[in-house]
């Protein structure tokens, strides 16, 4: 007999786990890295079974796992991902546990117990391309799921694999993301598309060689730009050639869970008597998050409003503004009486709180994700991300005594390119006209850029997949700067496939990418709140990873796209925050205020203030 391994050959789905983070916790705590490492092992091989995943060996802080189908595959790190996020919601920073998932359907060899070939490879090479808490799988993975989960899917720019030599188209999974459908086309007219894609890009690049051989010092803006990453902390220091210090404050850290809510998304607003006001999105003494007050030296944190999910509504994750009358105005993303959110107005004090609208669970717009805004009317704007009447968002209206509500616009109207899913707000500018964005919609569903007139009429400014470069999915509002010109980022996509900082007349015209995020070690990686102006003309950003920590970061950048620098690096820490997404809020020469989803003290999240010198 003889003693050769048997091998034989199979199409597998194989799965890549990582633990994030796990050798540098190992040298800080190695007790604790330890206590970690064996809790994630014992929780990741309860879910492997119950989705007929089969371990083949475990890699220190990860695993192999072969499963017989893709879809058992995905539906298995799904399961994961969301039961890590349960888990730390309690957690404090140090001890939560973060996972990177890869996943690829190719051919394998199987010998004994283990398993080899380039299906094992690319998997392996897909793991480290997830977020912290994410998913990644390969083209092969997509076409097998892709009308099965109920989540959406984006693809990545191409990506090269360490020592993969074919293309491997990789996507991300989007756990928050709900799946639209597009209709598919037929194989010809893809060819044909693509051809002529080919075609226009060989005519457009003409003028561009030449524009470029007038012009190449604006083509080497990335080369140019000096940046040097923040050390992690509460005070940080910044010097290029202009010698930037830079201060972060931590004014409060939220937590515990049964005296206010925790977890910070949308804009911290300072108003006018002085306090800042903002929202947490998760549990609380009501279950819906929580509305608070907060000085600007961090003292007097007070919870002014504690949401009932059943009354008022739940997860108010865009925040408050204030209003001329002087009452804050919001929204909730979801509760209230039919399950799809509200609008709501409160007093500073907290008092004669009330519901102007619970958003209709039919025929009515649904999910507010972003900011209100007071237009020049006296009305309260907004935007939703479902419902509008055609299931994928609009933009709606009502007075501040809650009177006159209406759907001003819904989106997707039937035309495939139409803009779909806003996830940022609205800003009117001199015209009258409103501009944003929409996540979703255009061409290759990558977002679009808008203008809505006070009749409901709207007009795609940009088509975000017509755009060279691949970036896709605007989530904050737009930013009308002091040049005339609009301002806005993309969380995905780009060179990198980590957002990218772009320009655009309010016409639609010169639309132009400042920068393509992620491009160099330790800088900002998807931004997914507005920009805002410094006082010098420069955009400041927030993103929600990226930096030294990959945890996010608070970045500079010119309007012509130089002059690129991470201000701070966010490192989740009893001493600072992490996951940012939300917006600077500017608080007067070099002041500004923002928060954070997760790190603090309790690792729920933060509200800070940062300081910046020669910025003026």
């Amino acid at each position: 007999m003889s003693n050769q391994p048997t091998e034989y050959r199979r199409l597998a789905a194989i799965m890549f786990t990582d633990m994030v983070g796990y050798s540098a916790l190992s040298q800080r705590n190695e007790a604790l890295a330890l206590e970690l490492l064996e809790e994630h092992r014992q929780l990741l091989r309860a879910v492997f079974p119950k989705h007929q995943g089969h371990e083949i060996k475990s890699t220190g802080d990860g695993f192999l796992v072969e499963f017989a189908s893709a879809l058992a595959a995905v539906q298995c790190a799904v399961e994961i991902q969301k039961m890590m996020r349960d888990r730390n919601v309690s957690r404090s920073a140090e001890r939560r546990v973060l996972i990177r998932i890869g996943i690829h359907l190719g051919d394998v060899v199987r010998r004994e117990n283990d398993v080899f070939g380039d299906g094992v490879n690319i998997a392996a090479r897909i793991e480290p391309l997830a977020e912290p808490g994410g998913i990644c799988v390969s083209r092969a993975v997509y076409e097998q799921i892709e009308n099965k989960v109920e989540h959406a899917l984006v693809q990545l720019s191409r990506p090269a694999l360490k020592n993969i030599q074919a293309t491997v188209e990789v996507y991300r999974l989007l756990l928050d993301e709900v799946r639209t459908t597009r209709p598919v086309a037929n194989q010809s007219l893809r060819r044909l598309v693509i051809v002529i894609a080919i075609v226009a890009l060989i005519i457009l690049a003409v003028p561009v060689f030449f524009t470029f051989q007038r012009h190449p010092a604006s083509e080497q803006q990335a080369k140019s730009s000096s940046q040097t990453n923040t050390p992690a902390g509460v005070s940080a220091t910044v010097r290029d050639q202009s010698s930037l210090k830079t201060e972060i404050r931590i004014l409060h850290s939220f937590g515990p869970t049964n005296v206010e809510g925790v977890n910070t998304w949308g804009p911290v607003t300072l108003a006018s008597d002085g306090f800042l006001y903002g929202c947490t999105f998760n549990l609380g003494p009501g279950g819906g998050g929580s509305l608070y007050r907060v000085g600007t030296n961090g003292s007097d944190y007070a919870v002014i409003h504690s949401f009932v999910p059943a009354t008022d509504g739940s997860d108010p994750i865009g925040g408050v503004i204030e209003a001329r009358d002087g009452f804050l105005y919001g929204t909730t993303f979801k509760g209230g009486s039919n399950g799809a959110g509200s609008i709501f107005r409160v007093a500073k004090n907290g008092e004669e709180f009330r519901v102007l609208h619970h958003f209709a669970a039919t025929n009515d717009c649904r999910n507010p994700l972003a900011e209100l805004l007071e237009a020049k009317d006296g009305l309260i704007y907004g935007t939703a991300r479902s419902g509008g009447g055609y299931g994928l968002g609009g933009v709606f209206k009502i007075a501040r005594d809650g009177t006159g509500y209406s759907i001003l616009t819904g989106f997707n109207k039937g035309q495939s390119d139409d803009p779909r899913q806003p996830a940022g707000g609205l800003v009117q500018l001199p015209d009258g006209n409103f501009y944003g964005t929409t996540k979703l919609g255009g061409s290759k569903n990558n977002g679009t850029i808008y203008r809505l007139n006070a009749a409901g009429n709207v007009t795609v400014l940009k088509s975000l997949g017509l755009v060279g470069g691949g970036i896709m999915q605007p989530e904050g509002s737009l930013l009308w700067a002091s040049d005339g010109l609009l301002y806005g980022t993309c969380s995905l996509g780009g060179t990198a496939g980590y957002g990218a900082a772009f320009r655009l007349s309010p016409d639609g015209s010169g639309f132009l990418i400042l920068r393509h995020f992620g491009m160099t070690v330790g800088e900002a990686r998807e931004p997914r709140a507005a920009l805002i102006e410094a006082k010098d003309g420069s955009l400041l950003g927030t993103s929600r990873i990226g930096g030294a920590s990959d945890l996010g970061t608070i970045f500079k950048l010119g309007k012509d796209g130089r002059g690129y620098q991470t201000l701070h690096s966010f490192n989740g820490s009893y001493t600072d925050g992490a996951l940012s997404r939300s917006p600077l809020t500017a608080g007067g020469a070099g002041v500004f205020f923002s928060s954070t989803m997760t790190g603090g003290s309790r690792g729920f999240g933060v509200v800070y203030q940062f300081l910046i010198t020669d910025i003026r």
